[in-house]
């Protein structure tokens, strides 16, 4: 019996990684293509997506186990950066401090 019931629970956390991990993909994803739309677009698509963006990062705030690629906070960071546009650089601060709402890190 023991060892029926360590196999089911190792099998449980291993399906709780995967399913972690593929809606962190999923989510990693929908950003990137946010950040695309939003850096590219005129600024009266973008009010839109920023509100999309929004709603998303208040929904993932709520239980915080999202984890974001490192290439994502590459790209706000780069908006940022000198030389940019000032609207660019607004949604720098913007994505920067949506981002620590969610931010999750396994220790």
């Amino acid at each position: 019996m023991k060892k029926i019931d360590k196999n089911f629970t190792n099998n449980f956390q291993n399906n709780l990684t995967t399913n972690e991990s593929f809606y962190n993909g999923i989510i990693n994803i929908i950003f990137r293509y946010f950040l695309n739309i939003i850096e590219n677009s005129e600024s009266e698509i973008s009010l839109h997506y920023i509100r999309g963006f929004d709603n998303i990062i208040d929904t993932l705030s709520i239980n915080k186990r999202f984890k974001i690629e490192s290439d994502i906070i590459d790209k706000v960071s780069l908006m940022g950066s000198f030389g940019k546009k000032n609207i660019l650089r607004r949604y720098s601060l913007f994505f920067s401090t949506s981002f620590l709402k969610v931010k999750y890190i396994k220790k």
